[in-house]
């Protein structure tokens, strides 16, 4: 565990308080392999992702940031190997302590102000946060079918925008 904040500012006890913040889950369910991908992801849309990913957040337990990655992926042989794994995570098609590592955070505390407790800040993975990304933008569409009518932040342009508007027209505007 690491902290941002001076020594004297994080509680002694902010190890025990994370693990009531956080205790270790249950292991996961088995899942089942598709041999027929939920999606296919494309070099092009792993490059689209890393581009528009690295930004600069903390890397997780491995140390892989995205533009590492996008760094990496200038290599045809990086980009297949990278595109290899996560079609694995994708398909659920990773061994369990493959996929185990892989769904660890760093978990940083930071001191509340007035050292009343820690707040947790975890970071994980970050191949494990792209092949999200990849799979919620190849199913965007059915993902804001499936949410309408109540929910505007899945796959909606502008979502808190139309939001705003709603809110507006159920207020002012219903006779006009």
């Amino acid at each position: 565990m690491k902290s941002l904040m001076p020594r004297e500012l994080v509680p002694r006890d902010a190890f025990e308080q994370l693990l009531k913040l956080h205790p270790p889950g249950p292991d996961p369910t088995p899942t089942t392999h598709d041999s027929d991908p939920a999606c296919i992801i494309t070099c092009e849309d792993l490059v689209s992702i890393l581009e528009r990913r690295a930004r600069g957040t903390a890397p997780g337990p491995s140390g892989l940031t995205e533009e590492l990655l996008l760094i990496g992926a200038r290599d045809p042989r990086v980009v297949e190997a990278l595109l290899d794994v996560i079609q694995a995570i994708v398909t659920s098609a990773l061994t369990d302590p493959v996929a185990s590592k892989l769904r660890r955070c760093k978990l940083v505390a930071i001191g509340k102000s007035g050292g009343n407790g820690v707040r947790p800040i975890a970071m994980g993975e970050s191949i494990l946060k792209i092949a999200s990304a990849l799979v919620l933008q190849q199913n965007s569409d059915e993902l804001a079918d499936y949410f309408a009518p109540l929910q505007f932040g899945v796959g909606v342009p502008s979502g808190a925008e139309c939001i705003v508007h709603v809110k507006r027209w159920q207020a002012y505007g219903k006779t006009k």
